[in-house]
């Protein structure tokens, strides 16, 4: 059985406690609480007993060659889009192969270092970085040429003269020969004589 109270039932007692305390606190008031500081001090974690592998530092050479690697076989792909261009093709199929090929090209150029203390890595690095650059804004150029050609004859122009890669997408190839020259296979041990 549940009773309730009446405010005439109250007590002298309770009545005092009440007017102490005042009603209880509704709105933003009570809401605010919330952010009140509190005096309990904060204790930190135990410190975690695993340890971590130092990160092995990679050959320059065999980081070039992996980027480079793969910076070929997205050429491959980037030439058919190039080819998809100059043919007209629709952009609704274009864009969907073209945008994550830009987007990986410019992936590629960060995972390269800022510079190589090794000069010939150095010219090779400076090389690739270029060459990505290239070829990602060549393919978002190539989209943007054939949004736009229908307003003018020269933008036509320009899209009737997109040609592969070019000249950078040969050099890509030429980099790709050197360094695998330059780089020995994992497998591979030099016996001296």
């Amino acid at each position: 059985m549940v009773t309730s109270t009446i405010p005439s039932q109250l007590t002298s007692h309770s009545r005092a406690q009440i007017r102490q305390t005042g009603p209880e606190p509704t709105g933003v008031r009570c809401l605010m609480g919330f952010f009140r500081r509190r005096n309990h001090e904060l204790t930190a974690a135990p410190a975690c007993p695993t340890s971590r592998p130092e990160p092995v530092q990679e050959d320059p050479r065999r980081t070039l060659l992996r980027v480079t690697s793969e910076a070929l076989i997205l050429q491959d792909d980037a030439d058919a889009v190039l080819a998809g261009v100059r043919s007209r093709q629709h952009m609704g199929v274009l864009a969907p192969r073209a945008g994550p090929l830009v987007r990986r090209f410019f992936a590629l150029r960060d995972l390269l270092p800022q510079r190589y203390d090794d000069p010939d890595a150095e010219r090779w690095r400076a090389l690739l970085d270029s060459i990505l650059h290239h070829h990602a804004l060549l393919l978002s150029m190539a989209l943007d040429l054939l949004a736009y050609e229908w307003r003018s004859e020269r933008i036509a122009e320009q899209v009737d003269a997109l040609d592969g890669m070019g000249a950078p997408g040969r050099w890509l190839e030429d980099l790709y020969a050197q360094l695998r020259e330059a780089v020995p296979s994992p497998g591979h041990v030099a016996i001296g004589g």
